[in-house]
């Protein structure tokens, strides 16, 4: 065993395994994960089949299987190395004996990566067609990643994967669905079938997310944590997550190098013209189309109000998960016990896919807005009641205390999938096309903010709750004022609510983690 030396870590050997788990503590959570799984197993059938019986999957089948599976077997690859790492960082940090203050500084420096580099990947795709390479190249930085988990007691390596994983994230979460829509627009495809398979690749995300949760747990549980040797490198325990992403990566890589093709762009001279002034008209929220320039978009909010008031909102909200990212394996860890990370990730996932096809169910064009008040409420109200048990208990957690802050997580997550249902048509409605990426990157900056300033401040998991559902409750303040000019302002003309773009099936709303 080795003896941590390092200053940002406990002096004491490191531990072989995480604190002792015992399979009668899993029960409540191995329940809660069958019953969510029958529930949205039944929402999934009920789902297809309502959209089976209006016609939704014809269109797709008659043009769009081939493509699909040519796309959806390396993405399914892809993706799910992602989430097999999810339920483990914080994990494997804390057992390399990591202080809080280190963990967090990590987790800051992978958001900081993802947020610097996800412009410019998305510029490379777009105006070069190097999607592919783009796409090899995630392959081949994530699994560089997963390598440098192996060198617990270096925390410059470890940083150096954060970077490394916080920049391939950014090309998960944009350059894959650019190739799909490239491919598919240049096959002559309508955008009903695009957007048939977009819903697809979102079904696969969230499958893939639950089956991982139980394969990265089993993987954990299979050996414990140890050094080899004294050479400072660790094998088992909750590094196995991240050798068994490391073999998935490797296969998604080849699977795209041999089923995907590559379409190179030239930019022109005239390509790269700006217009210098642009035309903005606030009632109908249309600009002229030009590039990718902020000060337009800050034109445009300067004129409209309530697009400020709903990017706030979801700044605060987004902040807010980001946050329980960071906090929800501390939260649920106590001083004699662990729950099972992988199977509380996978009920975690479960009440996403709930929460947004319940609401996708139950929403409307002239409703969403006020959906939307009512699902930040009850997930403010969830993160106080968990960050209330957690301060209650800092040391010696009750069993009974631990269970009720996983069920109140599992309603944040049940919230968080409504939310993105809901806020997405709601902004559709409200932001124009030509200004939307402009208007949500110039809202990444506070997110970013408040994300790396209550991080790095290190304060408790229960204060870090707390937090979150203070940020919840200005979001119900900035959507309920939202909601109000909207309603005062009077409901969209047909033709304008026909033109906002709708989720295909809520079940298959996109998964938004780090």
């Amino acid at each position: 065993m080795a003896v941590v030396l390092t200053a940002n870590r406990t002096f004491e050997p490191a531990p072989s395994h995480a604190p002792d788990i015992t399979h009668t503590l899993w029960v409540p959570y191995v329940s809660a994960l069958c019953v969510l799984a029958f529930f949205v197993a039944v929402l999934f059938f009920i789902d297809r089949n309502a959209g089976m019986s209006a016609g939704k999957c014809k269109m797709a089948c008659e043009a769009g299987t081939g493509w699909d599976l040519r796309y959806l077997i390396p993405y399914a690859f892809c993706a799910a190395a992602d989430w097999l790492q999810g339920p483990y960082v914080y994990a494997l940090y804390s057992s390399y004996g990591y202080d809080r203050f280190s963990i967090n500084a990590l987790f800051v420096a992978g958001f900081s990566a993802a947020m610097v580099t996800g412009p410019f990947v998305g510029v490379l795709a777009d105006r070069f067609g190097v999607r592919k390479q783009i796409v090899l190249g995630y392959c081949v930085v994530y699994a560089t990643a997963c390598i440098t988990k192996h060198f617990g007691d270096s925390l410059a390596l470890l940083y150096i994967g954060r970077i490394l994983g916080g920049t391939a994230t950014s090309v998960l979460f944009s350059c894959f669905e650019s190739w799909l829509v490239a491919e598919y627009t240049d096959k002559g495809l309508s955008s009903q079938i695009i957007g048939q398979a977009l819903s697809r690749m979102y079904f696969v995300n969230g499958l893939s997310a639950v089956l991982m949760g139980p394969l990265a747990q089993v993987g954990s549980d299979a050996a414990p944590l140890t050094e080899v040797g004294d050479s400072s490198f660790y094998v088992g325990g909750d590094i196995v997550p991240f050798d068994i992403s490391f073999g998935f990566l490797v296969v998604g890589g080849v699977l795209v190098q041999v089923l995907w093709s590559e379409k190179y762009k030239e930019v022109s001279a005239s390509s790269t013209n700006v217009s210098k002034e642009p035309t903005i008209d606030p009632e109908s929220r249309q600009c002229t189309p030009t590039a990718w320039i902020p000060t337009e978009a800050v034109m445009w909010m300067a004129s409209r109000p309530i697009a400020l008031l709903l990017m706030l909102g979801s700044a605060c909200t987004e902040a807010a998960m980001y946050s329980f990212v960071i906090e929800w394996t501390p939260a649920l860890t106590t001083s004699n016990s662990r729950p099972p990370l992988g199977l509380v990730f996978a009920a975690f996932m479960l009440s996403y896919m709930a929460g947004s096809t319940l609401l996708g169910w139950v929403s409307s064009p002239t409703a969403d807005s006020a959906l939307l008040i009512a699902t930040s409420a009850v997930g403010a109200l969830a993160m106080g009641v968990a960050a209330l048990l957690t301060g209650l208990y800092p040391e010696n957690c009750p069993l009974q205390a631990t269970y009720m802050t996983f069920v109140c997580m599992c309603i944040f997550e049940a919230c968080l999938g409504a939310y993105y249902v809901l806020v997405g048509s709601v902004k559709a409605k409200e932001i124009p096309e030509n200004l939307r990426a402009a208007i949500y990157g110039i809202f990444r900056v506070p997110l970013n903010v408040m994300v790396v300033v209550l991080q790095l401040s290190s304060p408790s998991t229960a204060v870090s709750l707390l937090v979150s559902s203070v940020l919840l409750v200005v979001a119900v303040v900035c959507f309920t004022v939202s909601h109000n000019t909207i309603k005062k302002n009077g409901p969209k003309s047909d033709a304008a609510l026909a033109a906002a773009p709708t989720e295909a099936s809520p079940l298959n709303a996109p998964l938004v983690k780090d």
